[in-house]
């Protein structure tokens, strides 16, 4: 994970290719969500009062729809 993740910021972005991806695969290591289901994550995902995000649909990796 160390490799993966360094605290080097310019190394961060130069491993995950800008920042794009870096965001991520950090969203899938902090939060263990699938790739489907973090690239389905929309602003309303967040809930400001909870200070969190749900995950309430994913897109479909054969037809690259949104899905509920």
């Amino acid at each position: 994970m160390e490799k993966l993740f360094p605290s080097d910021k310019e190394e961060l972005l130069r491993i995950w290719q800008g920042l794009k991806w870096t965001v991520f695969f950090f969203i899938m290591r902090d939060t263990g969500f699938r790739p489907g289901e973090v690239a389905g994550l929309t602003r309303s995902a967040y809930y400001s009062s909870v200070g969190g995000i749900y995950t309430t649909g994913s897109i479909d990796t054969v037809t690259g729809k949104y899905k509920d």
